[in-house]
């Protein structure tokens, strides 16, 4: 494993190869961390000529989390995205924006808002 980034430096990493566009999300994990928080680990199959190895984004402290599914779409494939983070110091990620603004939205989709964001190739 190789560890790309966290916080903002990991955010500049992928928006600067593109890494997340038009990337697949092939898994999803959840776990529970010794201090009682919710932490999430997302694998993605990264968008062709960003990086040879799958992707794994690591949220810890979630505040937030709202995903949906049913069997008529594709299971996340990433159009568009935003990942950003907040005024308040937290990382921000929708997977399936309303919009591409750098705002949180009540109409983004697939989102994730966590204290702490962590990337690394496998």
């Amino acid at each position: 494993m190789i560890k790309i980034g966290t916080g903002s430096t990991l955010i500049k990493e992928l928006k600067g190869n593109n890494a997340l566009l038009d990337a697949k999300m092939t898994g999803m994990n959840f776990s529970t961390e010794p201090s009682g928080r919710f932490a999430v680990q997302l694998d993605f199959e990264p968008r062709q000529g960003s990086y040879k190895e799958k992707l794994r984004l690591e949220f810890r402290e979630i505040k937030e989390f709202a995903f949906y599914y049913d069997e008529t779409t594709a299971f996340y494939y990433l159009e568009r995205y935003k990942l950003f983070p907040t005024a308040d110091g937290d990382y921000y990620l929708s997977m399936d924006p309303y919009d591409e603004e750098e705002r949180l939205s009540e109409e983004d989709q697939g989102i994730i808002r966590a204290k702490e964001i962590s990337g690394i190739l496998l």
